[in-house]
Formats: structure tokens, C-alpha cells, sequence
């Protein structure tokens, strides 16, 4: 009986506390994708607005290379994008919340930063083979992003699907979900 109701608490624990927190990347938030290239121009856009460390990084170019006519050309594409540079990640925080009676104050700062990252080995060609074989589909659209991060120029291939429009966001650097309301937090207060 203990263990039913210690199950039935956590449960009710879970319903009345967890929040479902809804997401999106730099490529989807802004305008509605009519195009593939409306991924570029919305993360062109918001980079300098809702990346904290937007200073030490420049989005120089977008440029589109082709179509993906097969997977062995999908996955040659892939690999580039993780042999010769670092790998990506995306330190996020987001600020709490302090209730006093029926007020809900916000406490904190909500911020995302794009930085290099140490990652544990991983073995790269089965990451571009899963990639190539569940993500990419023959007909994508390829685009060649350039951009500088602390004076380095970096080069990374991007997948769009040309019906849906969507960036194919495995193992893209600026493909990672952000809350909604780190967007709303930053058109609230500015970018700081």
C-alpha cells in the first residue's frame, strides 16, 4: 500500500509540477518558412538578438550548393562538418521564478551561448551514417554556411527538406531547440 501511494504522489507530484517547456531553433523563429531560405534569413536575423555571445561570432554567408542525389554524397558532406572543427554546444539558463501570494516575480537572466566544446570521443562515422540514413532524405536541398567564431572562419554543410522547408538540425551548430520564452524573455528586456 506504501509503494501504491509513494507511486500515486510522485504522479501528482509530476502533473502539478512539471512544465512542458515549448521550443524552437534560430532557424525556425521569425518568419514563416515559405522557402528553404527563410531558415537563413531568420537565423541571420536572429543571431545578433538572441545569441549572448553574438560579439565573438559573424554569420558571413549563406550559399546554395545542390540537391542531395545520394547518400554516399550525403554522408562525404557530413563528415566535413565534424572532422576539421570543433564540435558545437549551446549553454543555456534560463530564470526562475519567485511566487509571493498571487505576484509571480521573474528571477535570473535567460541567455544562450554558442561556444566550442570538449565532447567525449565519439565515433563520428556512425554518427554520419545515422545522419545520412534517418535525417537527410535524397532531394534535400544543400547549403553551405560560412560564419567566424573568435576569428576563425568555419564552414558547415546545412540540409533543408524542400517540402516542408525545415532544417535537418542533427549535428548543425545552430540547430539546437531554445524556449519560446527565452525569445519572449529577450523582446522583453532587450538584448543585454
Amino acid at each position: 500500500m506504501k509503494y501504491f501511494l509513494f507511486g500515486v504522489l510522485l504522479v501528482v507530484c509530476h502533473v502539478f509540477y512539471a512544465q512542458e517547456h515549448k521550443t524552437t531553433t534560430l532557424y525556425r523563429y521569425g518568419k514563416p518558412l515559405v522557402t528553404c531560405e527563410t531558415n537563413f534569413e531568420n537565423l541571420f536575423s536572429n543571431v545578433p538578438k538572441y545569441i549572448e555571445n553574438n560579439d565573438d561570432l559573424d554569420l558571413l554567408s549563406y550559399q546554395f550548393i545542390g540537391v542531395a542525389k545520394n547518400v554516399n554524397h550525403v554522408k562525404k558532406l557530413l563528415k566535413k562538418n565534424f572532422s576539421h572543427y570543433p564540435q558545437w554546444a549551446v549553454a543555456e539558463t534560463y530564470p526562475g521564478y519567485v511566487i509571493s501570494g498571487k505576484e509571480k516575480k521573474s528571477v535570473g537572466k535567460s541567455e544562450v551561448k554558442l561556444m566550442p566544446a570538449v565532447i567525449p570521443p565519439f565515433n563520428i562515422k556512425e554518427v554520419v551514417k545515422t545522419i545520412a540514413n534517418e535525417y537527410v532524405s535524397l532531394g534535400d536541398r544543400i547549403y553551405l554556411l560560412r560564419f567566424v567564431y573568435n576569428l576563425e572562419t568555419f564552414e558547415q554543410y546545412i540540409f533543408v527538406h524542400p517540402d516542408t522547408k525545415e532544417v535537418v538540425t542533427k549535428a548543425t551548430v545552430f540547430g539546437n531547440d531554445i524556449r519560446l520564452s527565452h525569445f519572449d524573455y529577450c523582446n522583453k528586456n532587450g538584448s543585454e
